[in-house]
Order: C-alpha cells, then structure tokens, then sequence
C-alpha cells in the first residue's frame, strides 16, 4: 500500500476557495488525473486529505489543528472519510467527494449539536464531543 499526502498552506486554501470555478475545475481535473493514476495501480492507494477548515454553502469551520481524510477508490467513485467523525463521503470524482465531505461535516456537526447528549447512543455522543473539541470557530457565511 502506497500513501501520498497532499498537504497546501492557508495561503494556498484561500486562493483554492476565491478562485474561479473554471480555475478549481481545472485543477480538479489535474488533480484527478494524478489521483487516477496512483489509484488505478494494481495495488490499493490511500491519499491522505488534511484540512485545518471546512467551508460549507452556510458556514466556515475552522480547526484548532489539522484533521486528516482518508481518499480512497471504490469501484467508479471515490470516498473520503474519518472514522472518528463518523464522516463517509462519496463522489464520482475528487472534486464531488470533496463537496460531498463538506455537506456532510456540516450536517453532522449541526445535527448532533441539535440534539441532546441523553438522545445520543455512546458512539454519537463520543463524535459530538470530539467535533466540539476540535473546532475552533464556527462562522456563519
């Protein structure tokens, strides 16, 4: 098993999130074609995402210290995930992965914060916890 992490600096994030989309669709499809070939080898890829912040459609969430996603093939699609979010998303490609991931994180942090640490069974309660622990600021857009 082979393992690359992509790894860019805030200043790098910020020009990714101001950018135009025919920019990021660009880069995307770069991106994919690199991914595609590590993850078309005969042997099982992993690719490491780090993010210090998630921007969805309604908020921005910034992290007190990186968290890691796994990226990952399966069968014609992708999967980004971590298991100690409880996080599991999928696209046709990177990019779509990549949104799906963000309107996960955002509707898992909203829905367990919505909720009461009694409605949640001991899992559930573990992942609001850590998802508490880790951000640092929660902005809406």
């Amino acid at each position: 098993m082979e393992r690359i992490e992509l790894e860019v600096g805030d200043e790098t994030a910020k020009a990714w999130r101001n950018s135009s989309a025919k920019l990021r669709a660009q880069i995307g499809k770069d991106l994919e074609m690199i991914l595609g070939d590590s993850l078309s080898r005969d042997q099982e890829a992993i690719l490491s995402l780090k993010l210090t912040s998630i921007t969805s459609p309604t908020r921005t969430y910034e992290f007190k210290f990186p968290i890691l996603f796994q990226i990952y093939s399966e069968g014609k699609g992708t999967i980004i995930e971590n298991e100690q979010l409880d996080i599991y998303a999928s696209g046709k490609n990177v990019t779509d992965a990549k949104i799906d991931l963000y309107d996960q994180f955002d509707h898992s942090y909203t829905r367990l914060n919505e909720l009461g640490d009694e409605q949640l069974n001991p899992k559930l309660l573990q992942v609001k916890q850590y998802l508490n622990y880790i951000i640092q600021t929660v902005k809406d857009i």
